[in-house]
């Protein structure tokens, strides 16, 4: 959580930050953000999108990523859940 923060969220902010103080309007300088971390994440959406081609890992994926996202979005990283958000179900359709 700490590198996602100082490396992925703190950055977006300043440029947003930089951007609206030199003219930018807030739509404008939202955008701009959102197109370069679509481009930034670009290349791993790539590869998750051939990985989950090959049988048998577009069930694996999804548990991996439901594994990942509870370690580190969980309380140990400050995150509370109530009721049954983090308890959902994994649907795999046919490709």
């Amino acid at each position: 959580m700490y590198m996602h923060t100082r490396e992925r969220i703190y950055p977006g902010i300043a440029a947003f930050d930089a951007l609206t103080v030199n003219g930018e309007s807030r739509e404008q300088a939202a955008d701009f953000i959102e197109d370069y971390y679509a481009w930034r994440s670009r290349r791993m959406a790539d590869m998750l999108h051939r990985l989950m081609k090959i049988p048998g890992c577009c069930r694996l994926v999804p548990k991996f990523f439901k594994s990942i996202t509870r370690s580190n979005f969980g309380p140990k990283a400050g995150f509370q859940a109530g009721g049954t958000c983090c308890d959902f179900k994994i649907t795999v359709k046919n490709m």
